[in-house]
C-alpha cells in the first residue's frame, strides 16, 4: 500500500505544488492583515479536496484496469486513497493552528491562541469525516458526480445553519447552553467526538472497499 500511496502523493504534489504555496501564503497574509482566521479553517478542506484529483489521474491513464493485474487487494487500493486524504488534511490542520496562533498574537484580546488551536483540530476532524464520505461517493459514482453531490451537501449544511440563525434556532443562548454542557461534561463530549471522528471514516472505508471490489473497469 505504501507504493500506491506514494504514487498518488507525488502525483498531487507535482500538480499542486505552486498553487498550494500561493494559497498558503495568501491565506496567511489575509488572516494576519484582516484578522480573519476563517481563511485558515478552509485549508484542511482544500487540501482534502485535492485528493479527488488522484481519481482523475487514475481515470486518464486507466490505472484501475491495470491495477486489476497487480497483486494488490481492493482494501490496499482504497486504503491508499484514504491515507492520502489524511496525509494532506493533517498538515493543513497544523498549518491552521500555528498560523492562527500567530494571528491571535498579532491581534491580542479578541481570540485566544488556545481557542484557535482547538478550533483548528475540530475543523480538521470534520474535514476528515466529510472527505471520507466524499471518497466513498467518488468510488460509487465517479469524480464529477461526487463533486456535485458534495457541493450540494456543503451548501445545504451552511444553508441550514443560516436559516437556523434567522429563525432563532441558533441564537446566543443556544451556544451558551452548548458551551456550558461541554464545560460540565468535557470527557463525555470528547469521547463522543472521538467516536464520531473514527466511526465515519471506518464506515466509509468499509463501504468503499465493497464498492471497489464489485466494480468493473
Amino acid at each position: 500500500m505504501k507504493g500506491l500511496f506514494l504514487k498518488d502523493w507525488y502525483g498531487l504534489l507535482g500538480m499542486y505544488k505552486k498553487n498550494l504555496l500561493l494559497v498558503l501564503v495568501l491565506y496567511a497574509a489575509l488572516s494576519m492583515i484582516l484578522n480573519m482566521p476563517f481563511f485558515l479553517f478552509m485549508t484542511p478542506w482544500l487540501l482534502g479536496f485535492y485528493t479527488l484529483s488522484s481519481f482523475s489521474l487514475d481515470e486518464s491513464c486507466r490505472w484501475n484496469l491495470y491495477a486489476r493485474t497487480l497483486p494488490v487487494s481492493s482494501r490496499q487500493i482504497v486504503g491508499g486513497k484514504f491515507l492520502l486524504a489524511i496525509s494532506w488534511i493533517l498538515p493543513g490542520t497544523i498549518y491552521a493552528g500555528v498560523v492562527g496562533a500567530a494571528v491571535c498574537l498579532l491581534h491580542p484580546g479578541e481570540t485566544l491562541a488556545s481557542d484557535m488551536a482547538v478550533s483548528s483540530v475540530a475543523v480538521g476532524v470534520i474535514a476528515i469525516d466529510m472527505i471520507s464520505i466524499l471518497l466513498a461517493m467518488t468510488f460509487r459514482a465517479g469524480v464529477e458526480k461526487a463533486r456535485s453531490l458534495f457541493f450540494l451537501i456543503f451548501i445545504g449544511f451552511f444553508l441550514i445553519l443560516f436559516l437556523g440563525g434567522q429563525i432563532g434556532m441558533l441564537d446566543d443562548a443556544g451556544f451558551v447552553a452548548v458551551l456550558a454542557s461541554i464545560a460540565a461534561f468535557p470527557l463525555l463530549w470528547a469521547l463522543g467526538a472521538l467516536a464520531v471522528a473514527i466511526l465515519i471514516p471506518v464506515i466509509c472505508f468499509s463501504l468503499s472497499c465493497r464498492i471497489y471490489a464489485n466494480k468493473e473497469f
